[in-house]
């Protein structure tokens, strides 16, 4: 068994807290503002639809916390209730909390981090379904944490930017709306919750040990309880243009919350106590100024398709020239073979990539290649410097209009990622990266190739490697994460038995 500190903030906790009594900078007495046990399971969410358990050794938690101002010095708060302790060990203190300074508040455990396992049935296994009792300053609040009812995975429609890769890629210049789907058991408990937000550079959390994906305290963000709006059970939060940054990334959270129980404690006055079911799900989002700017209007139907891509601007002033270029990255099974071998011979490009499948589980053995649409509407074969010019000359200050596609049937290109880019030659386009893609038609099998997937313990500016080791038993796993500099990974794990 692993202990780790859950990797879901106590959003809850942290948004029940803000409805607390609020003290002034004058009142230096200690001050309970909210008794909360939980239990929370975190999602990753890495396209429009894809949404699944978190990956994380600890991505379902349990944690009973004390939060307030000035409580440092209150006698320690114990916990009781369903826990085998048992499994535990040590890590359980002996049911007495511990109080950790960058959450102004006492946390479960020896580390005062809260618990987190890799499955809902260990979790349950050691925390089970019943009464939990916190005693606080001498009162003992018993929260009724029972029903198992954790909410439905949040799953967040974004706008203003495009998945690519697992990330939300955004031009900071651009405003980015959150939306969530329908808590939809909200309005049932004793009361509910829905958060959105996003946290990143510039943006940091108010607290510092309990893993910062909170919502209510996020920087960024928007809370509703049913108490208060019990009207609509989504959410939608915007963040405005120009917040964001440029090579930044960010988190974005969705959270869901059913408070099963709320009660008052005349002893521990204005004190929220809950216990309540997080399920939060996470979305990487990352900043990225566009090569030039571009809007699209897209009409894709299942037999004909058309796509514009109209540029404001190809550069900033006066006019330039070069070639404007068109193409296709497509499944090689529906792509025709290069007119001129030769050519395709010389400077011909290796696959790139490989096409996935429409669900995006994995790769396919099909190779995605490099293509242009011709006369007839078919896709063919063409290296780099076969490539050909969609317009040349001189490219006006003012941009313009291109058809991509028109009137293209859709059988034809289905799993292809069309792109739009301009340069002196289509090698100085593609090698400087002056291009941008337009669209991407549903298919079977898709083509849209993307920077290597960086993983969360690549960081440029470091060494590139991340460790995790768990045990279940007399069991050990071990996992080494190493990362070149493009963030393009290489995983080497061992397990086996301990004595």
């Amino acid at each position: 068994m692993a202990y780790a500190r859950s990797r879901i903030a106590s959003f809850a906790a942290r948004a029940l807290l803000a409805i607390a009594c609020v003290l002034t900078a004058a009142q230096s007495l200690a001050q309970v503002q909210s008794v909360v046990v939980k239990k929370n399971i975190e999602y990753t969410q890495t396209s429009a639809t894809a949404v699944s358990p978190s990956p994380v050794s600890n991505g379902y938690g349990f944690g009973a916390d004390v939060n307030g101002v000035n409580i440092g010095s209150i006698p320690v708060p114990t916990l009781t209730g369903p826990i085998n302790t048992a499994a535990l060990g040590p890590g359980h203190n002996g049911g007495k909390l511990v109080y950790a300074p960058g959450d102004n508040g006492w946390r479960w455990g020896v580390n005062a981090n809260d618990f987190g396992t890799s499955s809902l049935a260990n979790l349950n296994s050691i925390f089970g379904s019943g009464t939990y009792t916190i005693t606080v300053n001498g009162t003992p609040v018993s929260l009724s944490l029972v029903g198992d009812a954790h909410p439905n995975a949040p799953v967040l429609t974004l706008t203003g930017g495009n998945w690519a890769n697992g990330k939300y890629v955004i031009d900071p210049a651009k405003p980015l709306t959150i939306t969530t789907n329908a808590f939809t058991a909200y309005g049932t408990h004793a009361d509910d919750l829905i958060c959105v937000g996003a946290a990143g550079p510039g943006y940091p959390l108010p607290f510092a040990e309990i893993s910062p994906y909170g919502c209510a305290w996020v920087p960024l963000g928007k809370h509703q309880f049913h108490s208060a709006v019990p009207g609509s059970n989504t959410l939608t939060y915007t963040v405005p243009a120009n917040t964001f940054v440029a090579g930044e990334e960010y988190l974005v959270v969705g959270m869901f919350a059913a408070i099963v129980d709320s009660r008052p404690n005349a002893a521990l006055p204005g004190s929220v106590n809950a216990a309540l079911y997080e399920a939060s799900t996470l979305v990487r989002v990352k900043a990225e100024a566009p090569v030039f700017p571009m809007t699209v209007t897209t009409n894709i139907t299942p037999t004909v398709s058309s796509a514009t891509a109209t540029v404001p601007y190809w550069t900033q002033g006066a006019a330039t020239t070069g070639n404007v270029y068109t193409l296709a990255v497509a499944p090689a099974t529906i792509v025709q073979p290069a007119t001129a071998k030769g050519a395709m011979e010389k400077d011909a490009l290796p696959p790139l990539g490989y096409a996935k499948r429409a669900d995006g589980t994995k790769d396919t053995s099909v190779a995605c290649v490099l293509a242009q649409l011709n006369g007839s509407g078919q896709l063919q074969a063409v290296s780099v410097s076969s490539l050909q010019a969609y317009v040349s000359g001189v490219l006006s200050s003012q941009g313009q209009a291109v058809q991509v596609l028109n009137g293209v049937a859709t059988a034809n290109i289905a799993g292809s990622t069309f792109y739009v880019g301009f340069g002196s030659s289509s090698t100085a386009m593609l090698s400087g990266g002056v291009n941008r893609s337009v669209v991407t038609v549903p298919g079977s099998l898709t083509c849209q190739p993307q920077a290597p997937q960086t993983g969360w313990w690549w960081n440029q500016a470091e060494d590139g490697r991340g460790y995790t080791i768990e045990s279940t038993g007399s069991k050990i796993f071990f996992a080494a994460y190493l990362y070149d500099i493009s963030g393009r990974s290489t995983w080497y794990i061992a397990a086996g038995p301990t004595s």
